[in-house]
């Protein structure tokens, strides 16, 4: 049809899950020799948004370029956050117990809601490691959320926005509260303040919930673990 572009789009979307696929890194390969294809033509139909700004973000930042990382790493917490209430969103559909059998299933009704509840409540906490999985990848991102404030505390730092820095630090100590080198940070960007100021600077209130939500949702599958016999793997 000599659709090239689209050509090229679909073989980038394909590869980007397959990234071991010989005869489709062949196929990109001879798509960017043809006339008329463009490099954006090589796009991931399939990308989602917040691993795209993730990985812009990183680049930057590894490029040192702090002031061009810190947008791109906010948008990915913000694509991240609205991905994830999609995604538990999703978690609250039709209930459709195990080898369910019409007019075979002898559950009483408060049974039937107990195990639809958690049922949900793993769906919840699987989003987690569905949203931190980057697509063609087998396993998810270790500390995929914390990374992202691991990073802006230090960019905000680079380009000497010490309140901004505070609060980011704040914010990955809410994860990981005994990180002795992000706490070393938080000391010198105190130190980099007004007397008082750093101590008015608190976590970010969206992911100080996000947490105590996860936590609670946790506290309450481990209960239904041990009371009623559902396993549960914290992801």
């Amino acid at each position: 049809l000599k659709q090239l572009d689209k050509a090229a789009a679909a073989a980038q979307t394909f590869f980007e899950a397959n990234p071991d696929h010989q005869e489709m890194q062949e196929n990109l390969e001879k798509y960017r020799k043809m006339e008329g294809v463009k490099e954006e033509d090589f796009k991931d139909l399939e990308a989602q948004p917040h691993w795209v700004s993730y990985r812009e973000g990183v680049e930057l930042y590894q490029a040192e370029q702090f002031a061009e990382s810190i947008p791109r790493l906010e948008a990915a917490v913000r694509e991240y956050m609205a991905e994830l209430s999609e995604c538990r969103a999703q978690c609250e559909g039709w209930y459709h117990p195990p080898d369910y059998v019409y007019l075979e299933y002898q559950s009483h009704l408060y049974e039937a809601i107990s195990d639809h509840y958690v049922q949900v409540l793993g769906c919840n906490q699987d989003c987690v490691r569905e949203l931190a999985t980057k697509p063609g990848s087998g396993r998810a991102h270790e500390n995929f959320l914390p990374s992202h404030f691991y990073l802006l505390q230090s960019a905000y730092h680079k380009v000497g926005n010490y309140e901004k820095a505070v609060e980011c630090s704040r914010t990955f100590l809410l994860f990981q509260p005994e990180d002795g080198s992000v706490r070393q940070n938080l000391e010198y960007y105190h130190s980099k303040l007004p007397a008082g100021r750093a101590a008015e600077i608190l976590p970010r209130e969206d992911i100080n919930l996000h947490i105590n939500e996860s936590l609670l949702q946790k506290q309450m599958l481990y209960v239904a673990m041990e009371s009623l016999g559902v396993p549960f793997n914290d992801p």
